[in-house]
């Protein structure tokens, strides 16, 4: 029965903790993430300054792939670790400019590829997600409004799976300044998300490494704590008693475009949960590591 519960919960935790994160002393407080977005400009950058504003046009189309590979430590009361590889997974989407206002970029989406190096049975389940249709609106300083998956189309057991990639998508929007900055510009962004009912608070932290006007190049790390949280998962019963995350990557685009068309990152983490299932209560301990990848096809 033990190692069910194993199963159960890392199909839960593992996808959410490829969001981001950090070392728990450093993270910013629940307090912190109160509220709507957070950004602060600690540098501005060498001359010449810019305002960074997306500008594409209605029509425009981006199409990626997104790569993801994850190594899984678990450990359940005090026991020794089970280690194990996830077998990589691929996604492709296509995503298209619907419309342009003064202040928002309201975007549509589909997945029309979907591949996984492992489990055939696992491959069948991920092909349900070729045609799903999604929505995505950003401010023209990047910063993400709304969106989300097309109701109706998805079944429930890939809902903690369509949640991770669905906040990696946001996070392809960065959030830029509201004030002109110019190569070497830093800036914090703090902000709370919620990936498969788990709360985190997020600190952001970006470098403009390369502009011409158009094309950009940033560095970005991110530190995660997730915000203390219970939920219930096929018939299991799971509180979150600690969960830290740290990430570092880098990101390409262009403000003409939509949103950033390359990027990768690797991503560090570990969380402690208590579980109950079936009249029995354990701790669980996970740590993973997550590489991902997202680049234009062909």
């Amino acid at each position: 029965m033990r190692s069910s519960v194993v199963c159960v919960s890392l199909s839960v935790f593992v996808l959410s903790l490829a969001a981001c994160g950090g070392d728990d002393s450093d993270l910013a407080s629940p307090a912190d993430c109160d509220g709507p977005l957070q950004l602060t400009v600690q540098d501005n950058g060498s001359q010449p300054h810019q305002l960074m504003e997306l500008s594409p046009s209605v029509g425009d189309v981006v199409t990626l792939d997104l790569t993801m590979d994850t190594d899984i430590s678990a450990r359940v009361d005090g026991d020794s670790p089970q280690s194990q590889s996830v077998p990589g997974m691929r996604f492709g989407l296509e995503v298209t400019v619907a419309d342009v206002s003064d202040d928002e970029i309201d975007l549509t989406f589909v997945y029309d590829d979907a591949g996984f190096d492992g489990d055939p049975m696992v491959q069948d389940a991920l092909d349900a997600l070729v045609g799903v249709t999604g929505n995505l609106t950003v401010t023209k300083a990047g910063a993400f409004v709304q969106g989300g998956f097309d109701a109706g189309q998805l079944a429930p057991e890939l809902g903690e799976l369509v949640d991770q990639f669905d906040r990696q998508l946001a996070d392809l929007t960065i959030p830029w300044p509201d004030e002109p900055v110019g190569v070497g510009a830093e800036w914090e962004v703090v902000t709370s998300v919620e990936v498969a009912g788990i709360g985190f608070c997020n600190v952001a932290s970006y470098e403009l490494l390369a502009f011409d006007g158009d094309d950009y190049e940033l560095g970005i790390g991110v530190e995660q704590q997730a915000l203390p949280s219970s939920l219930e998962e096929s018939g299991v019963s799971i509180e979150v008693l600690r969960g830290s995350n740290t990430s570092s990557g880098s990101s390409r685009g262009a403000l003409s475009e939509p949103m950033a068309i390359w990027g990768t990152s690797e991503t560090t983490g570990s969380m402690e949960m208590k579980v109950e299932y079936d009249g029995e209560t354990m701790t669980q301990e996970v740590e993973s590591t997550v590489s991902l990848q997202i680049e234009p096809r062909g």
